[in-house]
């Protein structure tokens, strides 16, 4: 089972707006499961990534695996790499840790860490290749 995040704008088409419908797509069956906002933790905030690129790496990960050894709680911890922003460098991506509960619809994400890509999860990207 595949997990995939959407996010769903309102009329004025508002990316923070957007931010209070994210969503669980289940891309096996292309059904929604259920509309949660995420919650932000405040350590996201201690790096200095802005809320604006982080949602935007959510949004166009280059790179994301559940990490096996973070699992907790009922749920898992998922990885997301990607650029800052569109026209960011290939050097200048972000790392995003989320604690998601894809078995648990309803139950909100947590979004809990959030940097600038640093050498272990780039080294973990190298070791652990993705073929989709």
């Amino acid at each position: 089972m595949t997990w995939a995040w959407q996010w769903r704008f309102d009329d004025s088409g508002s990316r923070e707006r957007a931010a209070q419908n994210f969503a669980y797509i289940n891309r096996d069956s292309y059904c929604r499961l259920d509309y949660v906002a995420p919650r932000w933790t405040d350590s996201t905030t201690k790096r200095g990534v802005a809320r604006g690129d982080a949602i935007y790496v959510l949004l166009n990960a280059t790179y994301t695996d559940v990490l096996a050894d973070q699992s907790a709680d009922g749920g898992q911890v998922r990885l997301f790499i990607g650029p800052r922003h569109a026209q960011a460098l290939s050097s200048d991506e972000i790392e995003i840790l989320v604690h998601e509960f894809p078995t648990q619809p309803g139950r909100e994400a947590v979004i809990f860490h959030v940097q600038p890509l640093g050498a272990k999860f780039r080294r973990y990207r190298e070791e652990h290749p993705r073929h989709e």
